[in-house]
């Protein structure tokens, strides 16, 4: 069966709107909070990779940008390639102060001391998938596994 030539193959490509996925992930990140599903700080998320990195569904790393230590930078690297190595998507955000603010707007007394390092976060897998965690790997599958260079940077809302 073929489609006629005046049949768009995706529509939902040109009417997405490039803040829906900054969006999306923040919901992401808000439900994972709130269901102990969310791993913060280089060294909480190395020792979850090292265990369990079959449960990880998604991490994300703040953008650095050129003025920052070199070490981060160094620590991102790392992370991305073992998480590439393990097939775990890798998504960069615009800003670590967005992101630790989403983070701490959302956290209650048991998890706030456990977000004060956001230079990395890892979301596990949920029971049931929502429609922003099909967004958000639909975006990565369709835009980040792809061969577009350089890789985008997901705006946050603030």
């Amino acid at each position: 069966m073929t489609l006629p030539d005046n049949v768009e193959c995706a529509p939902e490509q040109s009417t997405r709107r490039p803040t829906d996925i900054g969006i999306a992930l923040r919901e992401v990140l808000v439900k994972s909070l709130a269901s102990n599903r969310l791993t913060s700080g280089v060294f909480s998320c190395v020792t979850l990779l090292n265990t369990q990195p079959e449960d990880v569904s998604v991490c994300v790393l703040p953008d650095v940008g050129p003025q920052m230590d070199v070490s981060i930078n160094i620590q991102h690297k790392l992370l991305e390639a073992y998480c590439w190595e393990n097939d775990i998507p890798v998504l960069r955000v615009d800003s670590g102060d967005k992101l630790s603010a989403i983070l701490k707007s959302t956290a209650t007394n048991n998890n706030a001391s456990e977000l004060s390092d956001t230079s990395c976060v890892l979301v596990q897998n949920p029971v049931s998938s929502s429609k922003e965690d099909v967004l958000v790997n639909k975006f990565y599958n369709d835009v980040m596994a792809s061969d577009i260079y350089p890789r985008p940077i997901i705006q946050l809302p603030v």
